[in-house]
């Protein structure tokens, strides 16, 4: 993409002479103001926007080395499913499945979105995957409609999707669009997080092709023509004589020219070149300063990581693995967050991939730090899992930290806790909902088979969230074995044997019933007291034929009120106003991005600076509920 050039004609005072000023202008981000939600909004001035970024990528080889080695550092060792299997499958009959992974993360650092194309079988479930690449994607301001072209430049559009659905019956591909979040006056697409430093990166790529004199637009004159004869000449001629020359040899990669007009007779044209002082020790001294600008606009650590060595630095093995923990811990794990949940979005109702996902880690060096920088730098669990060991709970932190100790009460009034200075107040902003916005499922797409039960007690809590685990499992048990002639008691045993859940036969009972009332299976008992239990003709379809267990944000039952009161927070209104259930894998997801447990403190809490102990002080909680899929195909 060509800047664009202003051409201004500075007459000097007393002086016959004028100046050829080129001023370089930047692309801008900027969208339309005012369209209708089901048109598309222009992206740039142009609405090529994203081609501006490709061109800083291609040109810039600093921001080009931090792109590819933050997206190296992001995929580790690839995606795995949960519990450790490998992901051997291919998308799509051209890409495997980490390569598909990795365009979609280059696009996200590239223009902070990526974008797949989704095709379905006759079943309307999803079977194949197509990167699709995000500078060719164009949206609406509510993002359900999407406008595909190979160039933006010389055409509209080639093709146009709808937003991507876990199940479609209509049998057209969809498009699955998801976008990070980075605070802009833009409504519709976000700006790429490297955006604060575009100006260095600009710079950087004049530096490397040194076609403008001090960098674009504040450069030192560099010739001077002299017509001699020329004092007579009118400003239309004149005029026409500096468009000549700066058609021939300016430009983006020409001079700044001072035309002078003089009077003498019988002297042909004169030329003189004007060289700047000591442009060697300038040149230096803003390389280094736009590559110091570039490295904190990425977020970067440690130039090491990129390959960018630093003077005094070693760059041996301990180091560079201490600064890649760092960055880990303050980039990395976010953004995995973030792809995770994304990942796990595209593939819900996969018929290819058949578990959750989740990001593994590849060591950077096969040498191992020494016990000491280990324990400062991995979390308990981090250690557990070199040595081959299970997680264990509260293990997310430091070997020397302190255990948290978490404590279940009920909400108490700010100004009887704020008597104590030793508690401090943590609390979500309504900005905190736009980096989850993202996670969740809408209500409207599932039918509540049971809700869990409010308890106040953190043991009971933990046992009836187990309780209501088991219960899950069973309803899916059942759905997926057809049962006859059995008694409470047979099938408590089968159970036990197949899934290794305990449950009394009244428990058991009530279950099923439950799911009778439901619509999920059909019960059917003799007079023997023998059972019969059978899919409902109705659920067994694709679409609905799976007992999920999420949670929805709800009121705690000893809160006060309404779900929502005048003082309730902006966090939580929005939580509660999105309308959508949440995976347990979304919770953990939302602790990862705020830094502490929002399953247990939702948001908000109060802490006490001496202890680690914690009060609950928000009006909300996750609560566990089961569903299952509505029943799309009649209407």
């Amino acid at each position: 993409m060509r800047a664009k050039k202003d051409v201004q004609i500075q007459p000097q005072s007393n002086s016959k002479k004028e100046v050829l000023n080129f001023t370089y202008h930047i692309p801008l981000p900027i969208e339309d103001k005012f369209v209708s939600d089901d048109k598309q909004v222009n992206y740039g001035l142009d609405n090529n926007y994203p081609a501006f970024l490709l061109k800083l990528y291609a040109d810039s080889p600093i921001n080009q080395a931090i792109i590819n080695a933050k997206s190296t550092y992001i995929f580790g060792d690839g995606f795995k499913y949960n519990g450790g299997n490998e992901v051997n499958i291919n998308v799509n009959p051209s890409d495997s499945f980490n390569e598909f992974i990795n365009k979609c993360i280059k696009d996200f650092l590239l223009f902070n979105y990526f974008c797949v194309e989704v095709t379905y079988n006759s079943f309307g479930e999803p079977v194949e995957y197509h990167h699709c690449p995000a500078q060719n994607i164009r949206t609406n301001r509510i993002k359900n409609k999407f406008w595909y072209s190979e160039d933006w430049k010389y055409k509209k559009y080639d093709v146009v999707f709808d937003r991507f659905i876990p199940i479609n019956s209509e049998g057209t591909s969809k498009l699955f669009f998801f976008d990070g979040y980075f605070p802009s006056n833009n409504n519709t697409y976000p700006l790429p997080e490297y955006s604060g430093c575009i100006k260095s990166i600009l710079t950087d790529c004049a530096i490397r092709t040194f076609n403008l004199n001090n960098i674009k637009s504040h450069f030192s004159v560099s010739s001077i023509i002299t017509f001699f004869m020329g004092g007579n000449v009118d400003e239309e001629v004149k005029r026409q004589i500096m468009k000549d020359i700066k058609d021939s040899y300016s430009g983006e990669n020409g001079e700044k020219i001072i035309l002078d007009f003089q009077d003498t007779q019988g002297k042909p044209a004169e030329v003189k070149n004007i060289s700047p002082n000591e442009w060697d020790k300038a040149y230096s001294a803003v390389s280094t300063q736009v590559q110091n600008d570039i490295l904190i606009g990425h977020a970067v650590t440690s130039p090491l990581l990129m390959g960018i060595a630093q003077p005094g630095s070693l760059g041996n093995s301990t180091e560079l693995e201490t600064a890649y923990q760092i960055f880990k811990n303050t980039y990395i794990r976010n953004k995995r967050a973030e792809l995770t949940s994304a990942f796990n979005q595209l593939f819900v109702n996969s018929t290819i991939v058949t578990n959750t996902l989740s990001f593994t880690d590849k060591p950077l060096f096969e040498t191992q730090l020494d016990d000491a920088t280990r324990e400062k730098i991995f979390t308990i669990n981090e250690l557990r899992a070199i040595a081959g060991m299970k997680p264990i709970q509260n293990g997310d932190r430091l070997l020397n930290d302190p255990a948290p100790n978490n404590t279940f009460s009920t909400p108490q009034p700010e100004e009887e806790i704020k008597k104590n200075s030793d508690w401090v107040k943590h609390s979500l902003q309504p900005e905190d909902f736009e980096k989850i916005r993202h996670l969740g499922n809408h209500k409207d797409e599932f039918e509540v088979v049971k809700h869990g039960k409010f308890v106040f007690n953190a043991e009971d809590a933990k046992q009836k969230e187990l309780q209501f685990d088991n219960q899950s499992d069973i309803a899916q048990w059942v759905l997926d074995n057809d049962m006859s002639n059995l008694t409470l008691d047979e099938i408590k045993d089968l159970l036990k044997q197949q899934k290794d859940i305990d449950i009394t036969p009244p428990d058991l009972e009530d279950t099923l019933n439950e799911l009778s009332k439901a619509g999920i299976i059909q019960v059917e008992t003799n007079d023997k007291g023998r059972i019969s239990i059978k899919p409902d003709k109705v659920a067994d379809l694709p679409d609905t034929g799976t007992i999920l267990t999420m949670y929805d944000y709800v009121k705690r039952p000893e809160a006060d009120g309404d779900i929502l009161i005048p003082t309730s927070r902006g966090f939580c209104i929005k939580l509660v106003e999105n309308n959508k259930y949440y995976s347990r894998e979304d919770i953990q997801t939302m602790s990862g991005i705020f830094g502490y447990d929002v399953f247990t403190h939702c948001g908000g809490f109060w802490k006490h600076a001496g202890t680690d102990s914690t009060k609950v002080h928000c009006r909300h909680k996750f609560q566990q509920v089961m569903l299952k899929r509505k029943n799309t195909t009649n209407g």
